[in-house]
């Protein structure tokens, strides 16, 4: 499990202080070790293969706020399901692909009613199999966006319009 903090810092040259909001190329790619992912408020982007290679990857929390995801940022993981916050503009292409068959998202939920750009968003098996969730009464714009939505075999609207909010449960309660 990793969990990340953001921080501010000192530079000798310039005093102003700086925080983490952007998980740079390839940070973590190839760390097999890692198994689930809490990434902080404040991180704005995850840069290009950042998380690709993670095949022990199964479980990642993305915060509000999260504009970008780059190309192939979590390809080849074990991830099952995503969940894209109101804030998601940009997932970068193919960046949940898995070669692997039985490695498929089965589960994507999108809280943006305006649909990011996604351009090959990861196998056709993705698109075959996952139920893709978005805000109530967006259902068409995801159909009809230029970029692969349209592509999910099983589209569904959940929530009342504007007021869609996914609630986390901790693993393991009975």
């Amino acid at each position: 499990s990793v969990k990340f903090r953001t921080s501010s810092r000192k530079s000798g040259v310039n005093s102003k202080k700086r925080s983490l909001n952007r998980i740079a190329d390839d940070m973590f790619s190839g760390c097999e070790a890692i198994e689930s992912i809490e990434i902080p408020e404040g991180i704005l982007e995850i840069g290009e293969s950042a998380f690709e290679g993670c095949n022990q990857l199964s479980e990642v929390s993305l915060p509000d706020g999260l504009v970008a995801i780059g190309k192939r940022a979590f390809c080849e993981n074990r991830l099952k399901e995503v969940v894209f916050p109101e804030s998601m503009l940009y997932i970068g292409d193919y960046s949940f692909q898995n070669f692997d068959d039985a490695s498929y998202i089965s589960e994507v939920v999108s809280l943006n009613p305006e649909p990011p750009y996604c351009y090959g968003f990861g196998s056709s098996d993705i698109y075959a199999h996952a139920v893709l969730s978005v805000p109530a009464g967006s259902k068409q714009k995801y159909l009809s966006h230029s970029s692969d939505w349209h592509l999910f075999s099983t589209i569904n609207e959940i929530g009342q319009p504007g007021q869609l909010k996914i609630l986390r449960l901790p693993t393991g309660l009975k």
